[in-house]
């Protein structure tokens, strides 16, 4: 009875329950569905400068502990049940992440409204060398940067991401490996801050005793000494031709340490002269809604949101 009972749970499409009872085709409004919290604050600071004063949008996320399926399943279900002779595509839009789908094989819809990350994530469109600046000098409280100073901070961070990059392609390696025997590693349990630190030359090294164990242990998965993981790596790389598959939230971490470490060292550093504005906290905290608010919007999504809301918005206008 219990199978029967999880196996129906996992069958219901909340989201689109939820949906129907609130969509109104043909109205001034334009219904988004997203994996999370974050998408909602990322993909809002940005679609509301697509919609006239007059018009209204409502963010639609799926309950994390209603069953065991993953948000993206909950979305590409809920894409999957509309009935869109009822709905309007260009009203309702979906995002979701592209994650490791193209090295593991899972084919995502290719579908006018469902967006897909460009990387893992939108933190891997975020956290680009044009948002460095502006968070060194907007959030940590920085006066203007001088053309060398930016110069030699982008080198820094340049090299520090290096180092980050090709670490952490060993974990993605193995997450790769694990996906693909089906196990269920605990990828939240990693905190980047614990793994790498910065010298005060700013050069970046790992903290002692960080090896394959170590991630094995923090993922809750038993480490086996016989797997190639070279061959997964190399796997990896192949298919992050632009750096862009590290999992967005690793690659926030790691940037968040960075911008501290600049933040807290800076005085130490040959290679910049910058100066500070006075303020009255000691750190910045450098969430994630912080930087989303800064973030640049990529090509793909202007062209997304092209392709539906202002063509929804124009062929409303003609009615």
């Amino acid at each position: 009875m219990k199978k029967i009972m999880d196996k129906a749970l996992e069958d219901v499409d909340e989201i689109g329950h939820l949906l129907k009872t609130k969509y109104k085709k043909n109205s001034k409004k334009v219904y988004i569905i997203v994996e999370g919290q974050d998408d909602k604050i990322y993909y809002s600071n940005f679609i509301q400068d697509y919609l006239p004063d007059d018009w209204d949008y409502e963010f639609f996320i799926p309950n994390k502990s209603t069953n065991k399926k993953s948000c993206k399943k909950k979305l590409l279900q809920c894409y999957t049940n509309i009935d869109w002779r009822t709905y309007n595509k260009n009203q309702v839009i979906f995002f979701i992440d592209r994650d490791l789908s193209d090295i593991l094989g899972e084919r995502l819809p290719n579908q006018p409204n469902i967006y897909i990350t460009d990387g893992y994530a939108i933190e891997n469109s975020i956290i680009k060398e044009n948002i460095l600046l502006r968070v060194i000098t907007e959030l940590c409280y920085f006066n203007e940067c001088s053309e060398g100073d930016i110069k030699n901070l982008k080198k820094l961070y340049a090299d520090s991401f290096n180092f980050f990059y090709n670490t952490m392609a060993i974990v993605m390696g193995w997450i790769i490996y694990w996906q693909l025997q089906g196990l269920n590693p605990q990828l939240g349990n990693i905190e980047i801050k614990k793994i790498f630190k910065f010298d005060d030359n700013g050069n970046i090294f790992l903290e002692n005793n960080i090896n394959h164990e170590y991630f094995h242990n923090k993922m809750n998965i038993i480490y086996d000494n016989k797997v190639n993981i070279k061959q997964y790596i190399k796997i990896f790389k192949k298919f992050d031709k632009h750096k862009m598959l590290i999992r967005g939230k690793y690659l926030l971490e790691f940037f968040i340490e960075f911008c501290h470490f600049i933040d807290a060292k800076f005085v130490n550093l040959n290679c910049l002269n910058i100066t500070k504005r006075i303020r009255k906290r000691t750190q910045p905290k450098l969430s994630f809604i912080d930087i989303a608010h800064i973030a640049k919007k990529p090509k793909s999504l202007a062209t997304f949101f092209d392709q539906n809301i202002v063509q929804y918005i124009e062929k409303f206008s003609t009615v």
